[in-house]
């Protein structure tokens, strides 16, 4: 895996209220990516500072990075200074129990499959 690899996942990974990834609209970009024989990092941009779907594109990101890479471990964080709830999105991303349960409420909503495009 290296980050072309991760790059072309995350192409798949819709914005929540535009029709676009998150890769056309610069959320991430290939320079936000840090692959290791272990890891993937992202961080990636918000929208904007106050962006209210912050979290779940940073819970969308993850999720279709482990999908796609069972066994690697992935990061995924807002980038430092890019958004003013910061630590509250990254809390909700890498969190596991709140990770999980942000899942579960997206799938019940039939929002993971809108949101994360299959190849």
């Amino acid at each position: 895996m290296d980050t072309k690899s991760v790059m072309a996942v995350l192409r798949r990974v819709m914005d929540p209220e535009q029709p676009v990834s998150v890769v056309d609209m610069g959320v991430v970009k290939a320079e936000d990516v840090k692959v290791t024989k272990d890891e993937v990092r992202v961080e990636f941009t918000p929208t904007s500072p106050y962006c209210p779907m912050g979290a779940v594109i940073g819970i969308l990101i993850r999720k279709a990075l482990e999908d796609a890479l069972p066994g690697k471990h992935v990061m995924v964080k807002v980038k430092p200074g890019t958004h003013l709830r910061e630590d509250a999105c990254n809390a909700m991303i890498m969190d596991d129990a709140q990770y999980k349960s942000a899942v579960d409420r997206l799938a019940a909503q039939g929002a993971l499959d809108r949101l994360i495009v299959k190849r």
